[in-house]
């Protein structure tokens, strides 16, 4: 049995076959889950997450917290 992370289940969908709003719910989570990893492993990052009051967690990608 072999345990896909869910970064390679995202680079190994057939990217012609696979419906757009799949691929785009199945991006927005990873970046979901790197915008936490982030958060809990850098004080300044959280920091600025919680000063522009963020959401933890994007409903869609212009939820998404950035930094320019």
């Amino acid at each position: 049995m072999s345990m896909q992370t869910p970064l390679q289940a995202l680079l190994d969908l057939d990217a012609y076959a696979t419906k757009q709003a799949s691929k785009q719910a199945l991006l927005l989570d990873r970046l979901n889950a790197l915008t936490e990893l982030h958060y809990h492993a850098c004080a300044e990052y959280r920091q600025i997450i919680d000063a522009f009051d963020w959401p933890r967690r994007a409903e869609t990608y212009a939820d998404l917290p950035y930094l320019a």
